[in-house]
């Protein structure tokens, strides 16, 4: 990956009406990682994992609630985390190759 692509910031939002009341983002620095290195992978991904579990929260189980309620929102927090931490992978993955331009063109029948 390139340089200036590792020192950028990734920025992704994620709506997550079913735990929270609207959109929320986080910011998830990059700097200082050098994404050659499975180290700095690691470093990267518990960085977005964080920043997930930030966006997304997590379940609480409230006095007098049912436990099939608490599984119901822990299943959503996880699933939340999970779309935010593969949004966040498919930004990177975005920027690190983007699309060849595609030309096209209309035949005349």
């Amino acid at each position: 990956m390139n340089r200036h692509f590792v020192t950028a910031a990734l920025m992704f939002t994620l709506c997550t009406a079913a735990v929270h009341a609207g959109p929320r983002q986080a910011n998830v620095s990059l700097a200082g990682l050098d994404l050659t290195k499975p180290a700095d992978v690691q470093v990267m991904d518990r960085r977005i994992h964080d920043a997930a579990v930030e966006v997304c929260g997590t379940a609480q189980y409230k006095p007098g609630q049912g436990i099939t309620q608490f599984i119901e929102d822990q299943e959503t927090v996880a699933g939340c985390v999970a779309q935010a931490e593969a949004g966040a992978h498919l930004k990177l993955t975005a920027r690190a190759n983007p699309a060849p331009s595609t030309q096209l063109a209309a035949s005349g029948n």
